[in-house]
């Protein structure tokens, strides 16, 4: 009878032994999977970061290889706008002293050659543009050498863009303009190739 006592108290002790480690163990199960759970999702958030990453770098190179392409395509263009820009200024040497007085001698000049003389003008940074600056701009005896000269490197984008809304208004081809005027067509012919010339050199820039 004594025995079987122990034996009641011994298998207690084991059974209160067995329900602590299986807590411990769910306890420990649990926390696995908790775990698992976490680097299943950080392995996820990893895996996703990377192919964003490839993906970047794809992108890049597909964006390096379009600036390269367009920076050549630029130069190109460029190196034709060039040969333009020097036409344009040789084509001054067509015009004289007096060509540019029979404009200014205008009190009030054909539409066209008032907005291309403007056009001037705004290019040479004057601030007052209208026919009266225009016309004290083309008294200067070297006016057509200033223009040859111009540095056409520092006109901003402010500058060509406003030439570029009166040449839309005015709407009119060089020739149309040699109808008009032989002087006004020669400082057309000019303009047209600055802001040519412009537009390259800001798309490289």
């Amino acid at each position: 009878m004594q025995k079987l006592v122990e034996s009641s108290e011994q298998l207690a002790v084991l059974n209160e032994k067995l329900a602590v480690q299986r807590v411990a163990v769910a306890e420990k199960t649990n926390a696995c999977t908790l775990l698992l759970t976490e680097i299943t999702e950080a392995t996820a958030i990893a895996e996703e970061k990377k192919a964003i990453a490839v993906q970047k770098s794809k992108d890049m190179e597909i964006q390096n290889e379009e600036i390269v392409k367009e920076k050549t395509e630029a130069e190109a263009a460029l190196e034709e706008a060039l040969p333009a820009l020097e036409a344009a200024r040789t084509a001054l040497d067509d015009l004289n002293k007096n060509d540019v007085t029979e404009i200014r001698s205008f009190a009030k000049p054909p539409k066209p050659v008032q907005t291309i003389c403007e056009c001037i003008v705004v290019l040479k940074g004057i601030k007052e543009v209208s026919w009266s600056s225009a016309k004290g701009m083309m008294s200067d005896p070297n006016f057509l050498k200033s223009l040859k000269e111009m540095d056409v490197d520092n006109i901003t984008q402010r500058q060509v863009m406003q030439v570029k809304m009166s040449l839309k208004e005015m709407d009119m081809t060089v020739e149309e303009m040699r109808d008009k005027s032989r002087a006004g067509a020669g400082l057309m012919k000019f303009v047209e190739a600055v802001i040519g010339y412009c537009d390259v050199r800001f798309t490289l820039n």
